[in-house]
């Protein structure tokens, strides 16, 4: 197994984590599974060691994921905690390399903060402007406020976009951001800013100009690269309208801004090649990463992004039609596969259902739940009347062995039975009798 694996919005991999009585560091194989964190010993167990619920049904907060930096406690090289706002616990997990942590941390953000808007990093598009409430028109608030600060200190700064900023800094607020605290960037430094922009643009899901168009945009641009400009917003208009709405709105805002940092070129050395160059490969990347592919489609790709930026005026004027945008709760979309915290045992699989279900559900369990429940209170009567007759066993000495033995067996008969239908109890979130029954606790990963 790999150490890590990223598909689409979940991961699955190797951690090590903190936990047990002693708070010793064991490696646990960690998954995303809708709401929650679960982990097990290996990939191949299909019962967890236990599971941190990163969110809710009703969109409340359920825990924070933060860095730890590696001169504060545990003092571990990549470490990353959870706190857990129910249970007031903190889980430390560090893995085997920056990036790694940094895949966790981005893919847990995007179900912990989906709530609140943030959790952008990785996060499809439209799904982004829908947690953020934006019209249909509007652009993701960060590439918003990433635009607006570098329109105002950064249009005349020499090798925007292609300078670097410090990576301390774009972790921090990529980290920010994903936590939907709006962090203030007015003093941020400008190369930080331009390159927390191409990093939102570089983790989309897909790009803008997607993988289903690809082969259009690419084949237009052979046409482009063997003819003149002149033909470049006739060829390029019809074909970028069939883009989704929204990825055609974002292109259009980029390539607006991108055009008005061209005109400052004597100044800040960006002309319309160096910024085809930078954003090429953020606009237009195929699923194809083989090394012929990046070769042979590199310069089409470059060809095509300078003129979106040259002529976006043109081909960005008559935009495809507005969707129709359905209000949805995103968080109730998650599956919230619960496996028990406490006892380490799977519980209930829940779906996103309405009320007309649930209480559809509710009505026809009523009579089987009722018939589980008076089984269970039978059994544990029966449970109870065994031990006392086993406590009367030990005292008579005339008392035979063999019935020893059989009252014995039926007693623990009797208690496997209880935990099967607790179980099942749990799983219908319905409270158990309030009898006595001593249960042997396996002993926990947590």
């Amino acid at each position: 197994f790999s150490d890590f694996v990223v598909i689409g919005s979940k991961m699955e991999g190797w951690l090590t984590k903190q936990g047990g009585r002693v708070r010793t560091w064991k490696k646990r194989w960690f998954c995303i599974k809708g709401a929650q964190l679960v982990y097990f010993k290996y990939p191949s167990d299909s019962e967890p060691l236990g599971a941190i619920n990163l969110a809710a049904p009703d969109g409340s907060l359920q825990c924070e994921v933060r860095y730890v930096p590696q001169d504060m406690e545990p003092k571990k090289k990549y470490c990353f905690e959870i706190s857990s706002n129910n249970d007031k616990r903190t889980y430390y997990c560090f893995a085997t390399s920056s990036k790694e942590a940094e895949e966790w941390v981005d893919a847990l953000s995007r179900v912990i903060y989906a709530s609140r808007g943030g959790g952008m990093f990785g996060t499809d598009l439209s799904r982004q402007l829908q947690r953020e409430g934006r019209k249909p028109g509007a652009v993701p608030y960060i590439v918003e406020a990433c635009v607006k600060r570098i329109r105002k200190d950064g249009l005349d700064v020499v090798g925007i976009f292609r300078l670097p900023g410090s990576s301390v800094e774009i972790k921090q607020l990529k980290q920010a951001f994903s936590r939907a605290s709006l962090p203030e960037i007015a003093e941020v430094d400008i190369h930080t800013v331009a390159s927390l922009l191409k990093e939102y643009l570089r983790q989309l899901p897909e790009p803008l100009l997607t993988y289903a168009h690809y082969d259009s945009f690419t084949s237009t641009a052979k046409k482009l690269k063997h003819g003149s400009d002149d033909n470049a917003v006739e060829l390029l208009t019809p074909v970028v309208k069939q883009l989704p709405f929204n990825n055609f709105i974002v292109l259009k805002f980029l390539c607006e801004f991108l055009h008005e940092v061209s005109q400052h070129c004597e100044v800040n050395k960006m002309s319309l090649v160096n910024l085809a160059t930078v954003f090429a490969p953020n606009f237009c990347t195929t699923e194809d990463s083989s090394a012929e592919a990046l070769i042979r489609h590199t310069p089409l790709v470059h060809s095509l992004t300078m003129a979106f930026i040259k002529y976006n005026e043109a081909i960005f004027s008559d935009p495809p039609p507005v969707p129709d945008v359905v209000a949805h709760n995103e968080v109730a979309e998650l599956m919230f596969d619960e496996f028990d915290v406490d006892e380490e045992t799977r519980q209930s699989h829940l779906g996103s259902i309405g009320k007309r279900d649930v209480d559809q559900i509710a009505s026809a369990i009523q009579g089987p739940v009722r018939q589980v429940q008076q089984e269970l209170i039978e059994v544990k009567k029966e449970k109870i009347k065994l031990e006392r007759k086993l406590e009367n066993a030990v005292l008579d000495v005339k008392f035979n062995q063999l019935a020893f033995e059989k009252e014995k067996e039926r007693r623990i008969q009797a208690e496997r039975k209880i935990k099967i239908l607790a179980s099942h109890m749990r799983a219908l979130n319905i409270a158990l009798p309030n009898i006595d029954a001593n249960f042997d606790e396996s002993e926990s990963d947590e």
